[in-house]
């Protein structure tokens, strides 16, 4: 439509040299009809464009969250896969690549008007346009050295926006230390100091993208001007009409928009290019942990479970070597030793949290690897030291441990974890809120809901990793029965500090150095005189 309007704007122009009103009125309908279909297509294209990218933003979010649920542990370990700088490609990356996608669209729009436009100019002055185009090569040759400088700017900002997120969520987390320390000074200038780093690189970045605009302009300005004194040159001689005059100058005037749409376009993607690369890196990320299409329910009539060998490694340096041990059904099994010393890692192969280097893990006949990985992990049941809770009611949190279990066994599963009487104490019982990762409650009580969500789950084999440790004595004492109760008829791994809470363990491993020192029960490991027996001395234990 701007190459019609500028067609029937020299034929409006054109009219007036003659006394045809009636010819006159008639292109002046055509432009306003002209404008009004313009003025539909373009709200039409904006509305199914800003829709379709939002689908699209969408989906790529969603994509990458449900990515980012599927790697294990092990992937959260390397660098930059810090919650804050994930956060940061989540919602700033996103953001940029949002913003960024409308250009793609002007790129196949604009370059269109911009070539029937500059037919129109070769049709009405073929030796003008061709003189105007002189300067092309100059345009590109800017767009081209912003482009690069506008790349390598805009990876270096949003790597310094990861180092802002994660610093922001670093003392929101760490809000009770900052304030019991009296860091509130501290935290204030290290953040500006990462907000002033992170502000000079987006300055330099914004110098580049806005200095292509003025640049285009100036340069159309100069072009513009000369155009108006050739064509009026030109008109004085006879060889032009003010209608080719007038239309010239209107679509010379319309071809700035294409080309500073295109150059805007060009400059812009390249933190849309940035953004992807970014996104994709994790996308691309191939999963430590290989899921074999082909594999097997989980065997529930299993009578041991073997550690045959087991070797890891975080990077170069090994964690466990050569871990050879064998546990029967309803074993309750113990691991104790110094800190370092392998024991959450030797756990967290079980529902394959990590994967083994060397040697491998049998639950029964079948190795873990050749067992469905939802299949496996539906019979494990995990109580960690650092409890989580979702920001949602009590009943939901406990119902979580199994969302298709029986609803009415929930009240039981609190009872026997020993959380009913608290949780009937609030106003509104199971529908209480938690707060965000349980804050409305003490630890204890959060430890207690934790189990009743693990007894709500009733899995075959559980995972105690340091479930009391950072408990009082009193709460310890409840919870540890609690646990007790848990474990009857279970398949258990207790990852402990305290030692008087594994005394009653059919088998306690001590680790060292990601070795198996010794083991035995209590007494004989006391009778031992050995490593345990040097643990039991330092918590005062009676030997």
């Amino acid at each position: 439509t701007g190459t019609q309007f500028a067609i029937f704007l020299k034929k409006l122009t054109d009219s007036l040299e003659f006394p045809d009103s009636g010819q006159f009125i008639k292109n002046a309908g055509f432009i306003l009809g002209l404008a009004f279909i313009q003025a539909i297509l373009r709200y039409s294209h904006l509305f199914i464009t800003d829709l379709t990218i939002e689908r699209l933003v969408q989906g790529l979010r969603l994509k990458l969250q449900t990515k980012l649920l599927e790697l294990p542990p092990q992937f959260y370990l390397g660098k930059g896969r810090e919650s804050g700088s994930l956060m940061s490609r989540i919602l700033n990356d996103m953001t940029v690549m949002q913003n960024g996608f409308r250009y793609f669209v002007d790129l196949a729009r604009e370059p269109l008007l911009f070539i029937f436009l500059l037919s129109w100019l070769f049709y009405l002055n073929w030796s003008l346009t061709l003189s105007i185009l002189i300067i092309l090569p100059l345009l590109i040759q800017i767009l081209k050295k912003l482009s690069q400088s506008v790349a390598k700017y805009s990876r270096l900002g949003q790597e310094e926006m990861e180092k802002v997120t994660q610093f922001i969520k670093e003392n929101l987390d760490g809000i009770r230390v900052i304030q019991s320390f009296t860091l509130e000074s501290y935290a204030k200038n290290k953040l500006q100091k990462v907000f002033q780093s992170y502000y000079e690189i987006r300055k330099k970045m914004h110098s580049r993208v806005h200095l292509a605009s003025p640049t285009a302009e100036l340069i159309a300005m100069t072009v513009g001007l000369g155009v108006v004194i050739s064509i009026a040159f030109q008109i004085q001689s006879g060889q032009a009409t003010y209608g080719d005059f007038t239309s010239y100058l209107a679509a010379l005037l319309m071809l700035n928009r294409p080309i500073k749409v295109i150059q805007e376009a060009i400059v812009r993607l390249q933190e849309v290019k940035v953004a992807t690369s970014r996104l994709y890196e994790i996308l691309d990320t191939p999963s430590p942990i290989q899921i074999d299409p082909q594999s097997l329910d989980f065997p529930g009539g299993f009578e041991e479970i073997s550690f045959e060998n087991i070797c890891f490694s975080y990077g170069n340096r090994p964690i466990l070597k050569n871990i050879n041990f064998k546990v029967q059904r309803g074993q309750f099994i113990a691991f104790v030793g110094p800190s370092g010393s392998g024991k959450s890692t030797l756990i967290n192969l079980i529902p394959r949290f990590f994967e083994a280097e060397k040697g491998q893990l049998l639950i029964g006949p079948r190795k873990v690897q050749d067992i469905n990985l939802a299949s496996l992990r539906k019979n494990i049941a995990m109580v960690t030291q650092e409890v989580f809770l979702f920001s949602d009611s009590i009943y939901e949190n406990i119902r979580t441990g199994k969302l298709n279990g029986n609803p009415e066994k929930i009240v039981s599963a609190a009872k026997e974890a020993s959380a009913l009487d608290f949780i009937e104490k609030q106003k509104e019982g199971f529908q209480t809120p938690v707060g965000e990762r349980g804050h409305f409650f003490s630890g204890g009580e959060k430890q207690r809901l934790s189990i009743a969500r693990a007894i709500y789950k009733d899995a075959p084999i559980l995972i105690f990793d340091e479930a009391t440790s950072n408990l009082d004595s009193q709460n310890e004492d409840l919870i540890q029965k609690s646990l007790l109760r848990l474990a009857q008829g279970k398949t258990c791994f207790f990852v402990a500090h305290r030692l008087a809470s594994i005394q009653h363990a059919d088998c306690i491993y001590v680790l060292q150095d990601g070795e198996i020192k010794e083991f035995g029960t209590h007494k004989k490991l006391l009778d031992n005189k050995g490593l345990y027996f040097q643990l039991a001395q330092q918590q005062g234990l009676t030997v």
